[in-house]
């Protein structure tokens, strides 16, 4: 199957009936019911919404993860099994009766798995460097990375074949390519302009979590990420957030 550049993710939706005949409403806002008025049931409708849709992207980066790290310890594993055959068959292997006969050579056998073993990191590197720059192509043109790719004369296949072996040279073009059309702002008199704060977004807990895994499941961490969801909308789905499809799936 052919890599691209601008392929992305699918997710399917999941859902079930429910009876329309129940008295839902009735039953959560009242007086004695678990909401006082319609306003306290749609702000935790909406605060529940935010916080399942950053669990399910966590839950989905998650297995990705450890689907990878199954199939590269399936891959050792069919190696060290493969060796230990090759082994076996030699040790019980019956002595040459014509003392010409050459000796297997035990080399071609370490050429062989060495060999293996290079296309299988050579692979892992290949794929690691795509992701990096479709990370970080996606980060800064979003939905105009194809016009950029197609100013330097590269479809999305051809870049990820590109980025696959060299990743800094495409980013180097798309970053030289960029640069030529930019036009610097007009300074003002005082010549500094103060950088905003950094706001707390998606990517903003990713590197968070890259730096100290165990506070991928801190709790008062995950409450803090789904407040500074709500508070900036939309703005908080940046970086990779959509990796993994776009918005909450049914339930």
């Amino acid at each position: 199957m052919t890599d691209n550049l601008l392929a992305a993710s699918e997710t399917p939706d999941v859902g079930y009936t429910i009876d329309p005949n129940r008295p839902y409403l009735e039953q959560l806002v009242g007086e004695n019911a678990k909401f006082k008025d319609q306003e306290s049931l749609a702000r935790s409708k909406y605060e529940s919404d935010t916080y399942i849709k950053i669990l399910e992207r966590q839950l989905d980066q998650t297995k990705t993860e450890w689907q990878r790290d199954r199939e590269e310890n399936n891959t050792r594993a069919k190696l060290q099994d493969l060796l230990d055959k090759l082994q076996n068959n030699l040790n019980n292997a019956p002595t040459p009766a014509i003392s010409e006969n050459k000796p297997f050579d035990l080399t071609q056998i370490d050429t062989l798995v060495s060999s293996k073993l290079e296309e299988r990191e050579k692979s892992r590197k290949e794929q690691d460097n795509l992701n990096r720059v479709k990370k970080e192509l996606t980060e800064k043109f979003g939905n105009k990375l194809n016009d950029r790719l197609q100013e330097i004369g590269l479809d999305g296949e051809s870049a990820a074949e590109i980025a696959k072996k060299n990743p800094d040279l495409i980013l180097k073009a798309l970053a030289t390519q960029s640069q030529q059309g930019f036009q610097a702002p007009p300074r003002n008199s005082s010549g500094f302009t103060p950088n905003p704060p950094q706001k707390r977004t998606w990517a903003y807990y990713q590197e968070m979590f890259k730096k100290d895994p165990k506070l991928y499941y801190d709790n008062k961490l995950n409450t803090q990420m789904q407040k500074d969801y709500i508070e900036l909308g939309t703005a908080f789905e940046d970086g990779d957030f959509k990796r993994f499809g776009d918005g909450v799936r049914a339930l």
